[in-house]
């Protein structure tokens, strides 16, 4: 019995890697089919082998090099979607840990330690609860919402790229909240509009303008491998690279690149509203790191690598957004910002190497 479940385990994860890499191709295919890549040399391919050896060596897999090249220049150490998704992070953070932190109806529970965005209504499996998480009526719920002045509702899961989500920027009536909730058929919170630092506002200041810091735990050690600032663009409310936003790396010392990536992959030296990027800083940066040094072990001991979002409120404290876990997204901030795993890059593969050969 034992036997035939390690095989039907075996078919199972086999069918996951094939799925998973012909969605992440396919989505790579239309890239190229829409803009203009250099192509990669001979000898370019097979440092990507020499530097993958062990995990993956297909040139089928290798397209995104083209895109990390036509910014960046040629570095083999970047990684691509089909080979991160679903080998190594599936490697990096087993699948059943990252699923416990997905729900963000549970985030002011599990992360009670961060300064958050002041929560007013949850609703999680059809049960409304408060700002205390106190079970509460939807009349109650309705009741409460009535009385706010504006507020930003979020699907729990699944609001990549601002799906979803919906900014009120006035009071409603009652039909009006109901109406609102009605549009969402699954869990959902509902919190303040946050106030953010002018240092990010002016970007865009019709969107949350958010920090996103990718941390690797591995072997005993907290690194943060990079960090971005993305913010909306043309006066959107939501700041994801592909609604349109930017993504601009952020240095170690806090100090933004020259440029950032827009969803065209190309380089913007200023924002729609006339802000030129280069020199300009985000407040604080070295406490924001300070912050994901010491809560990566602390929050997600079994997750390796973590895409933290914060924000900047309008006292210049960091204040915690979300983690990513399952999938945390690299493609953008590789462009803005080079290979994910940087100086780490072998000993991550050496870690994922022992463990899908074991």
């Amino acid at each position: 019995m034992s036997f035939i479940k390690k095989i039907l385990t075996s078919l199972r994860d086999q069918y996951t890697v094939v799925n998973t890499r012909k969605r992440w191709t396919n989505e790579e295919k239309m890239y190229l089919r829409r803009f203009y890549f250099p192509e990669l040399t001979k000898e370019e391919i097979h440092e990507i082998q020499q530097e993958w050896k062990g995990i993956a060596v297909s040139k089928r897999l290798f397209n995104a090099h083209r895109f990390y090249k036509k910014i960046n220049g040629f570095d083999a150490r970047y990684l691509a979607m089909p080979v991160y998704d679903p080998i190594i992070i599936r490697t990096l953070n087993p699948f059943q840990d990252a699923c416990v932190f997905v729900n963000k109806g549970f985030f002011e529970v599990l992360f009670a330690g961060l300064k958050q965005p002041q929560l007013y209504i949850k609703r999680l499996d059809g049960h409304y609860f408060d700002s205390r998480s106190a079970l509460i009526t939807k009349d109650e719920a309705i009741t409460t919402l009535c009385k706010k002045e504006q507020f930003i509702i979020k699907p729990s899961v699944n609001s990549h790229g601002g799906a979803g989500i919906k900014l009120v920027k006035y009071r409603r009536s009652r039909l009006e909240i109901e109406s609102l909730i009605a549009e969402y058929k699954g869990d959902f919170i509902i919190q303040e509009i946050l106030d953010q630092h002018p240092d990010t506002a002016k970007f865009n200041p019709e969107s949350l303008n958010t920090i996103r810091v990718i941390s690797l735990f591995l072997n005993g050690k907290v690194t943060i491998l990079k960090s971005a600032l993305r913010c909306g663009q043309n006066g959107a409310e939501v700041d994801n690279a592909t609604s349109g936003g930017l993504m601009i790396n952020i240095k170690e010392d806090g100090f933004l690149e020259n440029f950032g990536i827009d969803s065209q992959f190309e380089k913007i030296f200023e924002t729609h509203n006339g802000v030129k990027i280069s020199g300009q800083r985000i407040v604080d940066f070295p406490k924001l790191k300070e912050i994901i040094m010491l809560n990566h072990p602390k929050l997600y001991p079994s997750l390796h690598l973590i895409a933290w979002d914060f924000a900047i409120n309008s006292e210049g404290e960091p204040v915690f957004i979300e983690g990513n876990t399952k999938v945390p997204g690299i493609f953008w901030i590789q462009l803005c910002g080079g290979p994910i795993f940087g100086d780490r890059t072998q000993e991550v593969i050496e870690y994922v190497k022992k463990r899908i050969h074991d």
